[in-house]
């Protein structure tokens, strides 16, 4: 009897889950007619069709037609002739379109199928979009030839009175006119050439302009001839520079008539925008002598020398904006030097952002030290160079994450880390704060001075830094130690709760201790142990109900065969295996022996059964302790391998 090898396979499920399929295991779907292989795929084995009815049935071999109406494929699929310049033709029935996304094909047609959707043909590289003589690339629409040298004309000819429209112009003889959906709309025509390009009419004019309204518009030559001579109340005299300057050399002048306090000369920079004021510049001899009180009802005094000096002189007492509550001195760049001491009764702010990254950066940078004799509050980053002191005596942060360099935290030392000098029966270790969901709790882990060992309290009391408590519950990986005591018990082992029987079983797999139990295998006439709490049972075994195995029963020939036993033909030999109830004298056929049988044929008890000699009829059982065997002698007979299914 030949051996049969079944895959794995399913008539619910359509396709194996992950992981269900080892890698390169076979399955099959009757419910999608799929033939599936395990490949890994990101450290999951995914389950992928190679296969099946559902594939060979879109293929009809007769006519080298595909007959369904969908195909389906993550990947690229690629559709070729096999004959030599052979077509390719895709028919669609009836009023049917051949469609890629959005575009239908018909006749000598190409529609988009999405509501006003785009047609766009796109060549790649270099390529152009070319329609009998015209070519279409970018912005551009060219002529050519087939030789690509010919002069060629590009001809837009509308009929019955129509216009070369593009968006809103439309081009009709000489004419060029803008438009929208209704006539009368107005509607801009603009030239906008790029990358500093002019537009240039050579020696044509431009006609029909409209007088100016603002500052950007054109003017024609009439418009500014006349408006130039008409100045009623206002004239403005420039030299053509933002500060005009009006030399009266040579006998010229320049004379503004009026009585006192009548004229009024107002200075601006019309070039600027928005417009600025400019500059009046009087001429006076080189030096001035005031001797009274000098007053300056206008902004400000400024002066055109890159130094200046102001009240340089014998006064030792200098008061500057009595009465102002906003002074500004200096530029926003640049350097201030008081060369006096400074003393600031008020509040002095500095309003610079810049950022501190060194000790001679930022808005602020003494090169001394600092005395501060208040509370000083830091609003951004504080780092400090050197050493840090704190002499108070309680250091508190109010910080959500705490990170330190130092590998080696030190505590219970001295002022300035010094040593101990006696024994001051403290505890060492961290005090934390935690919440039962009841009620606030202290907890402790550190060194128990008292009991010389490191300790762990859940819920602490401190006692002047000596905390008192019962141990609390820890959870560790591997732990090394020299010895281990316990004063209670192991109440979980492996993640779980110990059971009825359980040892400590070594297991060198893994190289640990394994919770494990005491079992029989069955049908060898021991009885089942009784598993207690905290203890094992072994019950006798009764002598009489002992049996011995003969191990040569495995493989026998014809002749020793025993009545009753189940056997497999392993070598037909002359033997008549039908006399003995086989159905054949195939190999492979398993029968059941009716006598002893005569002849060379050989064969061997099946797997379940053996024969036994004493009291004890039970059946055997063969188990192995890894999925591959080796068998040195003998022979191994599989009628069916089984996939199972998903």
């Amino acid at each position: 009897m030949a051996t049969v090898i079944k895959i794995k396979n399913s008539s619910q499920t359509a396709e194996p889950a992950d992981n269900v399929l080892a890698k390169g295991e076979l399955a099959y779907s009757y419910n999608s007619n799929k033939l599936f292989i395990g490949q890994s795929v990101n450290g999951d084995i995914e389950a992928t069709a190679i296969g099946g009815k559902a594939y060979t049935d879109l293929i009809d071999t007769s006519s080298n037609q595909f007959t369904a109406t969908t195909i389906t494929n993550d990947n690229t699929i690629t559709i070729q002739t096999t004959n030599n310049n052979g077509d390719i033709v895709l028919t669609p029935n009836g009023s049917g379109l051949v469609k890629t996304d959005n575009l239908g094909f018909a006749d000598n047609t190409i529609s988009s199928t999405n509501t006003h959707g785009d047609i766009i043909l796109a060549p790649n590289g270099n390529g152009k979009v070319k329609t009998d003589n015209i070519s279409f690339d970018g912005s551009t629409i060219a002529s050519f030839t087939t030789a690509g040298t010919e002069d060629t004309d590009i001809t837009l000819t509308p009929q019955a009175g129509g216009k070369v429209k593009t968006d809103n112009l439309s081009f009709n003889g000489f004419t060029i006119a803008s438009f929208s959906g209704t006539p009368a709309d107005a509607v801009n025509i603009k030239l906008d050439p790029q990358q500093g390009g002019v537009v240039d009419v050579s020696t044509s004019k431009i006609t029909n302009v409209t007088d100016p309204t603002a500052n950007q518009d054109a003017a024609t030559k009439y418009y500014v001839d006349t408006e130039v001579g008409n100045v009623s109340s206002t004239i403005t005299v420039s030299d053509g520079t933002t500060t005009d300057e009006f030399a009266t050399g040579s006998g010229n002048s320049l004379t503004i008539a009026g009585t006192a306090n009548e004229v009024t000369v107002a200075v601006t920079d019309e070039s600027a925008s928005p417009t600025t004021s400019a500059t009046v510049t009087v001429g006076l001899p080189d030096d001035v002598t005031i001797t009274g009180t000098l007053a300056v009802n206008g902004a400000s005094i400024s002066t055109d020398d890159a130094t200046f000096s102001l009240i340089n002189t014998n006064a030792t007492t200098l008061n500057i904006g009595g009465a102002g509550t906003a002074i500004a001195i200096g530029a926003a760049t640049g350097t201030t030097t008081i060369n006096n001491g400074l003393e600031v009764t008020g509040i002095a702010n500095l309003n610079n952002t810049t950022t501190s990254t060194t000790t001679a950066t930022g808005a602020l940078v003494v090169d001394g030290g600092v005395g501060i004799a208040e509370n000083l509050n830091v609003g951004g980053n504080a780092v400090i160079t050197g050493d840090l002191t704190v002499n108070g005596t309680t250091t508190t942060v109010n910080t959500t994450t705490t990170t330190l360099q130092d590998p080696i935290i030190t505590l219970g030392g001295g002022a300035d880390n010094a040593a101990p000098t006696a024994d001051d029966s403290k505890d060492r270790g961290v005090e934390f704060q935690w919440h039962d969901g009841s009620a606030a709790k202290v907890g402790f882990f550190g060194y128990d001075d008292s009991a010389t060992k490191f300790t762990f309290i859940a819920d602490a009391t401190n006692t002047d830094e000596v905390f008192s408590g019962t141990a609390g519950n820890v959870a560790f990986g591997d732990i090394d130690g020299a010895n281990v005591s316990l004063s209670g018990s192991i109440g979980n082992y492996d993640g779980a709760a110990p059971t009825n029987g359980q040892l400590l079983i070594g297991n060198t797999t893994n190289g640990d201790f394994q919770a494990g139990t005491i079992g029989v295998t069955a049908n060898t006439g021991l009885a089942t142990p009784t598993l207690g709490a905290g203890s094992i049972t072994l019950a006798g075994l009764d002598s009489s109900t002992q049996a011995t195995v003969d191990p040569v029963a495995e493989l026998v020939q014809a002749g020793s065969f025993e009545s009753g036993v189940e056997y497999t033909i392993v070598s037909p030999g002359d033997t008549n295996f039908q006399a003995l109830s086989a159905a054949d004298d195939e190999v492979g056929t398993t029968f059941t022996a009716n006598g002893a049988g005569s002849g060379s044929g050989t064969a061997i008890s099946s797997g379940d059964n053996f024969a036994v000699s004493g009291t004890n009829t039970s059946k055997g059982v063969a188990s192995f302790a890894s999925e591959q065997f080796t068998v040195t002698s003998g022979h191994v007979v599989v009628t069916t391998i089984d996939g199972g299914e998903f």
